[in-house]
């Protein structure tokens, strides 16, 4: 991301590093058979296909311009597409995927500190459900404040909000004179 944004990049890529999206990609690629990896290959090898025929003129091209974006970042040429490539993008869309990766990660490090600390924090944060019980919130009716209770529903009552709304305006302008409006 640095290489395309600069100095402003360098913690995503440090993020990134980290997480080690590369790395994880060239071990899943161990463990895929070779059916896999050819038509992962095949994939790229479209994807490369495509990238240098990307031209102005000729017909053959498969595209005329790069997408704007490119242009935006100053993107002119690109490196060809790997399986590892392929694997990386699967691993940053299923790392996307776990919203709650910071907790996993605030789990495993407190699985290393004092069991003291441990049970204060899982009692402030809970990770297991002897404490998350203590997350739910059950409303019953003697918590909402008096309503009336009514089988219309939100429809139903939009509706009728518009209806009233579209009627109070009508009314407005009824009572608006044409040289008020004219004046303004």
């Amino acid at each position: 991301m640095s290489e395309i944004i600069g100095e402003k990049g360098l913690p995503i890529d440090k993020f990134s590093r980290m997480i080690g999206y590369h790395r994880e990609a060239a071990e899943a690629k161990k463990l895929l058979s070779k059916e896999d990896i050819d038509t992962a290959q095949a994939y790229c090898d479209g994807v490369n296909e495509y990238i240098k025929r990307v031209k102005l003129t000729g017909s053959n091209a498969s595209a005329r311009l790069w997408p704007p974006e490119f242009y935006a970042l100053g993107i002119t040429d690109m490196d060809e597409w790997t399986v590892e490539d392929v694997l990386s993008i699967a691993k940053l869309m299923t790392f996307n995927l776990t919203w709650n990766w910071n907790q996993e990660l605030a789990r495993e490090i407190y699985s290393e500190l004092d069991d003291d600390i441990k049970e204060m924090i899982e009692e402030i944060a809970p990770f297991t459900a002897e404490y998350s019980h203590n997350l739910v919130t059950i409303i019953d009716d003697e918590d909402l404040p008096d309503h009336e209770k009514s089988d219309v529903t939100i429809l139903q009552r939009y509706k009728e909000y518009k209806a009233k709304l579209a009627a109070g305006l009508s009314t407005v302008v009824e009572r608006v004179e044409p040289e008020q409006v004219n004046s303004e």
